[in-house]
């Protein structure tokens, strides 16, 4: 199907939704004779196959530069012709796609003088000669671009002014459910994968209700993108395995950020009651946080956890901050306001000690620059009473404003020190995500490199690579790796070969 035979196609479609026939024939009685298809040369054609659809949901797409001002709720987006609207999805097959921009009907405007109940200022109600005519919302003005960035690095861009009534099929009636329809024709895909698609509006003011943009044509077939307002990139796992019966005493890490967008959490050294990382909270303010859980099972408050289920902060290291958390269960919280290098390996270090029925978890950061070990922060947990296990790493995007950039992260050289002092170290992990990661967004792969492992996710980018990020248009270099893990529970192995640990592990309780 050719550019213009398609768009006319979609149009004639929907003109046909748009205005119906005055009159609809009458129902004929139910005939006891089997219908009978028609045949020969002035039989009817059959009728031709539905034009695939996709419907990517404003409440899904990112806002950039940034959402000041932007409204954002569960049927779309307000005041968002100021700024550039971007999706993402998959394409199954390239070809070409029609965009259908939804409209609902602008935000009613309060006349001057009156206010929103309908009265004015000095408590009269203005009559219809005084209040100001108000636009047209059903003849809107400006111009509406959409650009695709696709896998293969191409572009294609459509661009409609919105008074050409030979490309727009908008909704007489902007006050109905029914959104406005303004489609913009053809782009064109070359190549299967993640295609990036930006919105731009302009010389448009009150546009209103964005609900979203539909794909019409064939390179629509078996799209796939998230339709979900939490659009933060999924949180991707390794899972260290221990042997049987194998009782944990350190645990040792390293970790080197390869990318550092803002709310972006490398955690590397997780166990079954707490978690211990590397943060990048502000343009301007990095974090090293560790926190332990409480017990009870307590999800949002710690106010409600009993004294004897809580956790004890015993001591911590200079300038950090020591509080609860809650939210996502309850606990002791720490960090240290530290501008950690992108770039940089860090080494970071967990140590336990078992008191009858609690165990103390002690965290230790090696700063570099001073080239010696700090303490963090040592906790009490209640209720407890084992030696670290379920020892996990985590990349994690904890604000999803900016969850399509890729954040990429190495975690290497990790180990285990037992309690007969032997140490071994940690070469096989099992690749886990979060729900967020089974529907909305498969943008993750983990694989290994030399002695360490990398663990990627964001910026629609799913293969091997250390290069690639489709939000600022960068598309994916070569495959590091052949073998990488892709699928929730696959397993990765590294090299044997790290280097084992030279710390003094001495237990802050014990100097």
């Amino acid at each position: 199907m050719t550019h213009s035979s398609l768009c006319s196609f979609v149009l004639a479609c929907l003109a046909a939704i748009a205005w119906p026939p005055a009159s609809t024939p009458r129902a004929l009685a139910p005939s006891s004779q089997p219908p009978v298809a028609p045949s020969g040369p002035d039989a009817p054609a059959p009728p031709a196959a539905a034009v695939p659809e996709f419907f990517l949901p404003a409440i899904a797409a990112f806002a950039k530069p940034d959402e000041r001002g932007l409204r954002r709720d569960e049927s779309g987006l307000r005041r968002w012709e100021s700024r550039e609207i971007v999706w993402y999805v998959s394409i199954a097959r390239a070809g070409e796609f029609s965009v259908r921009v939804e409209l609902g009907a602008a935000e009613p405007k309060t006349p001057e003088g009156e206010k929103q109940d309908g009265i004015a200022s000095d408590g009269n109600k203005p009559d219809a000669a005084s209040r100001k005519p108000e636009k047209d919302a059903s003849k809107p003005a400006g111009t509406l671009s959409v650009l695709a960035l696709d896998a293969a690095g191409n572009q294609s861009s459509a661009t409609l002014k919105l008074d050409d009534s030979t490309k727009a099929v908008v909704d007489p009636n902007p006050g109905s459910p029914t959104p406005g329809l303004l489609t913009l024709c053809p782009l064109t895909i070359s190549r299967a994968g993640y295609v990036r698609l930006t919105l731009r509006a302009e010389g448009i003011k009150d546009a209103g209700l964005l609900r979203g943009i539909t794909l019409v044509g064939d390179a629509a077939k078996d799209a796939r993108a998230s339709d979900v307002e939490r659009r933060n990139a999924a949180s991707v796992h390794l899972n260290y395995p221990l042997e049987r019966g194998e009782e944990v005493a350190w645990f040792y890490g390293e970790v080197r950020a390869i990318t550092d967008p803002l709310h972006s959490y490398y955690e590397v050294l997780g166990f079954h009651r707490g978690y211990f990382g590397i943060q990048v909270n502000s343009p301007t303010e990095r974090r090293i946080i560790f926190s332990v859980w409480d017990a009870g099972g307590e999800e949002h408050d710690r106010n409600k956890v009993s004294d004897d289920n809580r956790v004890k902060l015993l001591a911590k290291g200079e300038g950090v901050y020591a509080g609860d958390f809650g939210n996502e269960g309850t606990g002791g919280h720490s960090h240290l306001k530290y501008m950690w290098k992108t770039g940089e390996t860090y080494k970071l270090l967990l140590g336990a000690r078992v008191e009858g029925d609690a165990t103390i978890y002690s965290a230790y950061f090696f700063f570099p620059e001073r080239g010696d070990w700090g303490l963090i922060a040592s906790f009490r947990a209640p209720r407890d009473g084992k030696r670290p296990h379920g020892l996990y790493a985590f990349n994690e995007n904890f604000w999803g404003t900016n969850g399509d950039a890729r954040r990429l992260c190495e975690f290497s050289n990790a180990w285990v020190r037992r309690v007969d002092g032997s140490w071994r170290e940690l070469v096989e992990a099992k690749f886990t995500h979060d729900g967020h990661g089974k529907e909305q967004r498969r943008d993750y792969a983990a694989w290994a490199k030399g002695t360490g492992f990398i663990l990627s996710n964001g910026g629609f980018i799913d293969r091997p690579t250390s290069t690639g990020d489709l939000s600022l248009g960068i598309l994916p270099g070569p495959d590091e790796a052949k073998e990488f893990a892709g699928r929730y529970g696959e397993m990765v192995r590294r090299e044997v070969g790290g280097t084992r640990p030279e710390v003094e592990v001495v237990h802050i309780t014990d100097r």
